[in-house]
């Protein structure tokens, strides 16, 4: 009589050995995934971090071109140097 617990043809030794291969792929494969998780959300993190520098670059170019907008509407001044606003 055949137990519902065993695989077809095989002996009970050969069962145990199928169980704890799938058991140790599944195992495998689930530390995988979690270490992936932890690089994605590592990278996300920095990712975050660089737009939020590159935010602060552009509003800190944004003020330069005001800042030269501003000094070239005042060229009299820059004439008197040598310098032009083309």
């Amino acid at each position: 009589m055949q137990e519902y617990h065993e695989l077809p043809g095989l002996g009970p030794r050969n069962n145990q050995r199928v169980f704890y291969i799938a058991s140790c792929i599944v195992l495998l494969n689930f530390i995988l995934i979690i270490a992936i998780c932890s690089y994605t959300a590592t990278l996300m993190g920095d990712a975050s971090e660089t737009l939020t520098k590159l935010d602060e670059i552009l509003d800190d170019a944004q003020k330069g071109v005001n800042m030269l907008n501003h000094i070239c509407n005042n060229s009299t001044r820059l004439v008197k140097w040598g310098l032009s606003c083309n």
